[in-house]
């Protein structure tokens, strides 16, 4: 089974789901991100990972790509309020392909994370209209259609995680491999956090995970936030 990182960023994320023994389809846009993660895992490529320079987007071709130099984990597609600013901004023509064609391509997925700045409830619906529903899915919530198209897609089950608190909560936490034993991880900075029977707390119904939603800031504190669901 497949693990897809969607948004890999500086491969953080990626590194945990390998330690937890999955083959993991890692997806970027940022060519200079994706050069940096090949030498990060060279041993890698070509066993159990492969890394995708793409953009995920609607409609496969090509689509203007805003990296932000000094932060490169905000580089997004949708245009920012300054994106004139060359001081802040650099623009890459990227290729750019369906999460859905993706997902076809390499395999069934056991789990997504999509943290692709503001364009993840593009890649939700891609998924909706593609009619494949991963058993577990993380989706960074800037807006809460990402949550309504989780329920439309049929999930039933929700955590909320924190991402400025994960390297403080997650700090040598317990992690389940797939041959069953248990190792210790550290979520750095930049990481997505543990999923599944690694992230600890209740499941929230559909009703709670929509109360909480508007009052997550009061509920979990100051930062981005990432909506994990399950069946």
């Amino acid at each position: 089974m497949v693990i897809y990182d969607v948004g890999m960023h500086s491969g953080n994320d990626t590194e945990y789901y390998l330690r937890k023994g999955y083959k993991v389809v890692a997806i970027e846009a940022n060519p200079e991100l994706c050069a940096m993660t090949r030498r990060r895992f060279a041993d890698r490529l070509g066993v159990d990972l492969e890394i995708l320079n793409v953009g995920v987007a609607m409609a496969p071709g090509e689509q203007e790509f805003f990296v932000h130099k000094k932060k490169p984990g905000l580089s997004t597609f949708v245009p920012p309020h300054d994106a004139a600013d060359g001081e802040v901004w650099r623009r890459l023509t990227v290729p750019t392909a369906r999460l859905s064609d993706i997902i076809r391509a390499h395999g069934e997925p056991h789990f997504v994370k999509i943290d692709i700045e503001r364009s993840d409830v593009h890649a939700l619906d891609d998924l909706r209209n593609a009619a494949i529903t991963p058993p577990q899915i993380a989706v960074e919530a800037h807006v809460f259609d990402v949550l309504v198209v989780l329920l439309r897609m049929g999930y039933a089950r929700f955590k909320f995680v924190n991402g400025a608190q994960v390297p403080r909560h997650f700090r040598n936490h317990k992690i389940r491999l797939r041959d069953g034993t248990l190792a210790e991880h550290n979520f750095p900075r930049s990481s997505s956090g543990p999923f599944g029977d690694d992230l600890p707390g209740e499941w929230l119904t559909a009703s709670k995970a929509v109360y909480l939603y508007h009052g997550r800031h009061i509920m979990f504190g100051d930062g981005w936030f990432d909506i994990h669901a399950a069946m």
